[in-house]
């Protein structure tokens, strides 16, 4: 499991997500830290996923690959598109054998989306909106009215956000958020950590952090909150 964000600004996004992949097999357990669940789809909007990391990155490439050079697609027409793919994916499923008797397509992985991004008002890209889908509710496409959308482990980060989150954040504001909520919940759910992904999407271009911009913005959340 994991922990992923993806959050509106003032004009921009922000996505975020840990890198831990859990592995459960009867009573051995095992954690490594190389999934990267953070995808760019297009130079406005991000991908995040949670749940059965190599269905959904297969599911991703696959879904790039249809897309390939169609890079002016706003945020939330490439959701819709998104969400029909991903049903399409799980009307394969029907017919073979499964011991789940709980979820709506029963024999589908585990897999919860997030995406984030902005969408075109006149002919630049300017609107922010987040969106999530999940195979426990067969894919059905979640609008973050909130200005945001959480999923994996989420229930220490809706918290935060209930208290600190705001409409029209700055960029400082907003990532100190994102990164708090991956550092506070990492330290009290070993299913999330390893390390953070930090995309900032903006109209004119996306700011991807690296681990040791990342490591200063916990250092300075740490002195302010």
């Amino acid at each position: 499991m994991t922990l992923i964000i993806a959050a509106q600004g003032d004009g921009f996004i922000v996505a975020a997500a840990d890198t831990r992949e859990t592995v459960d097999a009867g009573a051995i357990r095992v954690e490594v830290n190389i999934a990267e669940k953070l995808v760019m789809l297009t130079p406005h909007t991000a991908v995040l996923f949670c749940g059965d990391s190599g269905y959904a990155q297969n599911i991703i490439a696959r879904y790039q690959a249809k897309i390939a050079g169609q890079r002016e697609l706003g945020v939330t027409p490439l959701a819709d598109d998104f969400a029909i793919f991903c049903q399409e994916e799980a009307k394969k499923t029907v017919g073979v054998p499964t011991f789940s008797r709980v979820k709506p397509y029963r024999n589908f992985p585990d897999i919860g989306f997030v995406l984030g991004g902005l969408d075109k008002a006149g002919r630049k890209f300017t609107q922010p909106r987040c969106y999530g889908l999940s195979s426990w509710t067969g894919y059905r496409l979640e609008l973050g009215g909130g200005g945001f959308v959480l999923d994996g482990k989420p229930m220490l980060a809706r918290y935060l956000f209930a208290h600190h989150y705001r409409a029209g954040m700055d960029i400082g504001s907003l990532c100190d958020l994102v990164i708090r909520c991956l550092y506070d919940t990492s330290r009290v759910d070993g299913d999330v950590g390893g390390k953070y992904r930090l995309a900032i999407i903006l109209p004119d271009e996306v700011r991807l952090k690296h681990e040791l911009e990342i490591e200063e913005m916990i250092n300075d959340a740490d002195l302010r909150w």
